[in-house]
This record gives structure tokens, sequence and C-alpha cells, in this order.
């Protein structure tokens, strides 16, 4: 089994204060409006692989991502619209998603940085997190 590298540890760290200050930014608005700037977060996140996929030119990455970037806008415009809670399954998602691009899995094949993938699968994990809670 792979140890955890610096990199990693970076990536948990700088995943985990961002987390923290959106979590602290997006409770100061009332929720509605909450709701609505973390939607506007994910779908700028999710957009991030959509633009590595581009990068690399390559048509089967591109089209995987953008499969996934369907997915997510749909989850945020029913967690909108309908459901906070499919809006923190859209980042509860996105952070598996997130792994499956990590070297020991390497399920998706588009090149993302080591220390992204930490970080935003745990943003991703700790904003849905925040979403559940806040919405109960």
């Amino acid at each position: 089994m792979k140890r955890y590298t610096m990199n990693d540890i970076r990536g948990l760290i700088t995943g985990f204060f961002f987390a923290v200050i959106t979590i602290a930014f997006i409770s100061l608005f009332p929720k509605q409006q909450g709701l609505v700037l973390t939607a506007i977060v994910l779908a700028c996140i999710g957009a991030v692989y959509l633009g590595f996929a581009i990068g690399e030119g390559k048509l089967r990455e591109l089209l995987v991502q953008g499969a996934f970037i369907v997915f997510i806008l749909a989850t945020l415009l029913i967690g909108m619209w309908f459901n906070p809670y499919f809006l923190a399954a859209g980042y509860f998602a996105h952070g598996f998603w997130d792994i499956i691009h990590h070297s020991r899995f390497r399920i998706v094949k588009t090149q993302v940085p080591e220390l992204y993938i930490h970080a935003c699968m745990l943003y991703d994990w700790m904003v849905g997190a925040f979403i559940l809670v806040w919405w109960r």
C-alpha cells in the first residue's frame, strides 16, 4: 500500500483551508443566497476538470469530462430548484470524481495535478457535509 506523500498532505491541508473559508463565507448569507453561491462554486470546480481535458486535447477525455459536467449541472439545478440535498450530492459525487483521477486508480485518464485531487476531494466533501447540516 502506497503511503501518503508530502504533496498528498499539502493537498489535504489546502482543501481543508479553502473549505473552511468557503463555509465561513457562505454562512454569512441567508440560506437561499448561500445555496446559489454553493451552486456557482460547484459549477466552477466541475469545469476545472473540463479545462484539464481541453488542455490535453484528447477527444475521449473531453467527452468523459463533458458528460460529468452535465451530471454536476443537473445536481446543482435540481438542488437549487427542488431540494438542496441534491446540491450536497453533487459535491460528494465530485469528491469521488477527484479520487478516480488519482494515480493510484487512474480510472479516468485526464492528467490532473495530484495536489489538486486531494485538495478538491476534501474541499468537496467538507462543503457537501456543510450543506447537509445547514439545510436540516
